[in-house]
């Protein structure tokens, strides 16, 4: 289940999106110059502050009377002068640095190819010079609180990169951080007015820190003027752990560089595929909990060898032409893909619209209260498109704590399978049909429609 290119991203919009719900990249897959945006959940401008404006509470009655007599807007006006936060404007997410690997002599190239693997959080860059394959597999762990990059060769002694750390913050400074490090090092600055609703602040602001560590498998690596060069390795990895002074919303006087240690002290020493296998494995816990087939056709890149089915981006572009179920499907995987570590504590909200779109064409649930006791409904595929004549769903989840698994074919429900994770009951409704389910936690109930 993967998005693939045959050429780089060349905006941010192309790049190919990685995270652990702290930490986040975008992947460009440049040849020459690759660049990998960075952010960190915690990096805002401004400071702890106090947005109560005195006194607002006092002309609560007087906005309540403007309402009632339909003087709407001067209602409004009031509030927004004498009632809104102070400042009116919030404060704004920064982005953390980008990394910077530099490939001398790497152009022109032949089969290259760039791809996202949803199923196992991985960005690969891959092509070939003179004969040599390179290959480059970037993720972030969420067990190992760190951005990984494998680079290697399918020759000996062929990976040569200089990497380097930047960032658009005035006030940082990049410094060599020991044999096979660099530091960044900074602080938000000032705004001295609002914004684009961003509002304005005197400062100080977070300080922040990025770390970038070397491995290497042969070759040499050195360490000068705050960046790194490698020469003739047989492989590398690059570690990057990203960390800010946030402690909490009153408080960002914390330590960058003891959290970063930390974060490294989970991956050093270890294994890169003892790594990269904990991380698929964490990722894969929750991702395959959902699988969506639609019009048979979801997972025939996997078949085949993932090369039968054009790119990504003109799949976009020719679905104006043609419908394409599977797209949908991938649609909806890459979705729960960058919400997948949203609930981790201290995520900020996240949300993707065509993601949910698709569940509801697929499966409605809501609850009827009466009392202190809810009585919960399902619908079962109340909106299928007549596109998807032929598919199937597995592990989606309803209000109540249901789990619910489905097949149709030409566009009727063939079977459904419903567990109460909480051993609540439902009712279950399909077209004109509507059955009580009721098991025990865990136990499956098993509903055929009537023909």
């Amino acid at each position: 289940m993967k998005l693939w290119y045959n050429s780089p991203g060349s905006s941010w919009k192309e790049a190919m999106p990685i995270g652990n719900g702290r930490l986040g990249a975008m992947v460009f897959g440049g040849l020459e110059k690759e660049r990998i945006q960075i952010n960190e959940e915690t990096l805002w401008s401004g400071a702890p502050h106090d947005y109560n404006r005195e006194d607002a509470g006092r002309y609560l009655h007087e906005v309540r009377r403007l309402i009632f007599a339909g003087r709407i807007e001067e209602a409004e006006q009031l509030f927004l002068k004498q009632m809104m936060g102070d400042p009116v404007n919030l404060q704004a997410y920064m982005p953390f640095c980008d990394l910077w690997l530099e490939f001398p002599g790497h152009w022109p190239v032949d089969k290259y190819c760039r791809e996202l693997d949803l199923e196992r959080a991985v960005a690969t860059v891959r092509y070939e010079i003179d004969g040599v394959a390179y290959t480059r597999e970037v993720f972030c762990s969420h067990p190992g609180g760190c951005m990984v990059i494998r680079l290697t060769s399918s020759a000996q002694g062929r990976v040569c990169v200089n990497a380097s750390l930047s960032s658009v913050h005035p006030d940082t400074s990049v410094l060599t951080d020991g044999d096979g490090a660099i530091r960044l090092v900074g602080q938000t600055g000032t705004r001295s007015e609002s914004k684009h609703w961003i509002a304005a602040w005197e400062g100080p602001g977070l300080r922040f820190e990025g770390i970038l560590k070397t491995f290497c498998d042969g070759g040499e690596c050195i360490a000068a003027d705050g960046a790194l060069k490698i020469v003739n390795a047989h492989a590398v990895t690059f570690v990057f752990t990203g960390a800010t002074g946030f402690v909490n919303y009153c408080d960002i006087g914390g330590d960058p560089t003891e959290k970063n240690r930390q974060n490294l002290a989970r991956i050093a020493g270890r294994p890169y595929e003892e790594v990269l296998n904990e991380h698929i494995e964490d990722h894969s816990a929750l991702f395959n909990r959902v699988a969506l087939r639609l019009d048979g056709d979801a997972n025939k890149d996997e078949k085949e060898g993932g090369r039968d089915r054009l790119p990504t981006d003109q799949q976009i572009r020719s679905i104006r032409e043609k419908a394409d179920p599977a797209l949908a499907a991938l649609y909806f995987q890459f979705g729960r893909y960058l919400n997948q570590h949203e609930p981790f504590p201290m995520q900020i909200d996240a949300n993707f619209g065509g993601t949910a779109g698709i569940a509801e064409m697929l499966l409605q649930s809501r609850a009827r209260y009466k009392g202190n006791s809810a009585e919960y409904v399902i619908d079962l595929l109340p909106a299928l498109p007549v596109q998807w004549p032929e598919g199937s769903v597995t592990g989606l989840r309803a209000r109540g704590g249901f789990e619910i698994d489905m097949t149709w074919e030409d566009g009727m429900l063939s079977r459904a399978v419903v567990r109460s994770l909480k051993g609540l009951s439902c009712t279950l409704r399909y077209r004109n049909e509507s059955i009580r389910c009721g098991v025990n936690a865990g136990d499956p109930f098993h509903y055929c429609p009537s023909k």
